[in-house]
């Protein structure tokens, strides 16, 4: 269940709407977080963040600053994209290594692994 918060200790429900005039802060009480939703549509709400702290306080600002597209510069963002493609890539590399180790161990120990007829063999 959400309940929105219009008013904090730090005024941090306006000041958010300085940053975008559409975002709503929100209390989350199955998930007990901060939530910031985007009214881009009446009656409709989509989630932009989970405030990643405890507390509502001048991180919470930041964190809104730094996620907010208009704020993002293509330098930024393509830097992301190059950080989760390599981060994929070497996810990619670890497992053909431990493929490549299972199959190793697997021809030492005299067990039989046969691929042209897709079917293993173990002895």
């Amino acid at each position: 269940m959400l309940i929105e918060v219009t008013r904090d200790l730090f005024d941090i429900a306006t000041r958010l709407r300085e940053i975008d005039t559409r975002y709503h802060l929100f209390w989350n009480n199955a998930r007990l977080q901060y939530e910031v939703h985007s009214s881009n549509r009446p009656n409709v709400l989509t989630h932009q963040f989970t405030v990643p702290f405890d507390a509502l306080d001048v991180r919470t600002l930041q964190h809104a600053h730094r996620t907010h597209i208009g704020n993002q510069d293509e330098g930024e963002i393509d830097a992301h994209n190059r950080s989760v493609e390599e981060s994929a890539q070497r996810s990619i590399q670890q497992a053909v290594t431990r493929l490549e180790d299972m199959l190793t161990f697997a021809s030492r120990t005299s067990h039989e692994v046969n691929f042209a007829d897709k079917r293993r063999i173990w002895i």
